[in-house]
């Protein structure tokens, strides 16, 4: 079950890449998520049947093992640091659209009015169209440094990535964890940057327009919390997702529930208030607190730029950029929902909730009736897996940027699964 689950990380991460859309516009989207959540499922069904598996000797010296995880963790991060600053560096040289990308733009305008003592809370007006800003602040608050060292703004999710990386690589890279196959014990603590760079070489317009890699280094964090049990830090990586993009809001209270379940109020408490204290300190102090509607008026203008950018790709792209790329379900809405565009939409969002709502009661189910024989961190790493493969599967644009999250997500329940501390405590409980 385990080398099952190295595969669907594989084709998980392949169906971002160079498969996607292998299957076209309708089949394409289901078997990717088959795959996340087969991911979800398998490291359930590993982590929680009980096993007399004898762990695998390595003959090898436990040092020259840990040698070779340094050496490919050291070429990977090379390879990835060199590869983004030549895209950079092709980027300020030819037409590549940098400028034309309202990512960085939006950020930029924020980080300025900030710096500035202005309401960054405010129409952005474009040469073409208006925008409201819909980026919370921790989306666009650690991009102050480089404004500050005058650099180029994508340092910092490059950084926050590779320290993202890095963090799950000391983790995982323990001699303590070797006795499992060479390949696996090499492999698995660099899986993220596996993940990263494949990801660059398939699609550098990734790297070179949008700054995922922080969105995406918080839900790593997050995940490799979860698994080393690290509540504290846990509570801050859930804050900085949190204030980054909603995508979590509703796996937060199940997260928290699960807590209570198993009688561990103080944890949830911690946890709670972490989560506050950054919300009030960040978010509501420095802003919603001269205006509070503009956590409103960002989450309404999404609907607004979503009719806008269906619009362009259905009439400028013939759909294949964003709605039929093979990576979400808006090829199914277009098909088959009826009504204009903006009742389609509409639709599509009401299912998108509903399904996650869904998806979350399920998962609160499952862990009520299971409580007794499932560790409260492998039923959060599973639920947090499970609930993220959903939403990003029914996200109402699935720019391919954003799947880089779900993908990377993968390394904290495959280090888990293939965890020997986890083959011992499922022994133990026999």
């Amino acid at each position: 079950m385990k080398y099952l689950l190295l595969i669907l990380c594989t084709i998980e991460l392949l169906f971002i890449t160079y498969w996607q859309n292998i299957a076209g516009p309708y089949l394409s989207p289901l078997l990717f998520l088959f795959a996340s959540l087969g991911i979800g499922f398998t490291y359930l069904k590993v982590t929680t049947t009980p096993t007399s598996e004898i762990p695998v000797k390595i003959q090898i010296n436990p040092k020259v093992v840990f040698a070779a995880q340094l050496v490919i963790y050291g070429t990977l991060s090379y390879l990835v640091i060199k590869t983004l600053k030549t895209i950079w560096w092709w980027d300020m040289t030819q037409d590549s659209g940098i400028d034309k990308s309202d990512i960085i733009q939006q950020i930029t305008v924020l980080v300025t009015r900030f710096l500035g003592h202005q309401q960054p809370y405010a129409f952005i007006h474009f040469k073409e169209y208006d925008l409201y800003p819909t980026y919370l602040p921790f989306q666009w608050m650690p991009y102050i440094l480089t404004e500050l060292a005058h650099k180029d703004y994508r340092w910092v999710p490059a950084i926050a990535l590779w320290l993202s990386c890095t963090y799950f690589f000391i983790r995982n890279c323990s001699l303590f964890k070797l006795n499992m196959p060479l390949l696996a014990s090499i492999l698995i603590p660099v899986w993220p940057l596996i993940v990263w760079y494949t990801a660059i070489m398939h699609f550098n317009p990734m790297f070179k327009l949008t700054v995922e890699g922080l969105i995406a280094a918080y839900y790593l964090f997050v995940a490799t919390s979860i698994s080393n049990k690290k509540v504290g830090w846990l509570a801050i990586g859930i804050a900085l997702c949190l204030l980054s993009r909603y995508s979590i809001i509703l796996w937060v209270p199940l997260c928290l529930l699960a807590y209570t379940i198993t009688g561990q109020q103080k944890n949830a408490l911690i946890t709670s208030g972490i989560i506050l204290l950054f919300i009030i300190v960040f978010y509501w102090f420095p802003f919603m607190r001269k205006d509070p509607a503009i956590f409103l008026n960002g989450y309404h203008y999404h609907s607004t730029a979503a009719l806008l950018e269906w619009q362009r790709d259905i009439q400028m792209l013939h759909s294949k950029f964003y709605l039929m790329n093979g990576l979400g379900f808006t090829s199914w809405a277009l098909k088959l929902l009826p009504g204009d565009l903006k009742h389609i939409i509409s639709v599509y969002q009401a299912i998108h909730l509903s399904l996650c709502l869904l998806t979350v009661t399920a998962l609160l189910v499952y862990f009520w009736r299971h409580k007794a024989t499932i560790s409260l961190n492998v039923f959060l790493m599973f639920s947090f897996k499970v609930y993220l493969a959903v939403f990003y599967a029914f996200i109402q644009i699935p720019y391919k940027y954003l799947f880089l999250v779900p993908a990377i997500i993968s390394s904290a329940l495959l280090a888990d699964a293939w965890s020997n501390n986890r083959t011992k405590a499922i022994i133990a409980r026999q």
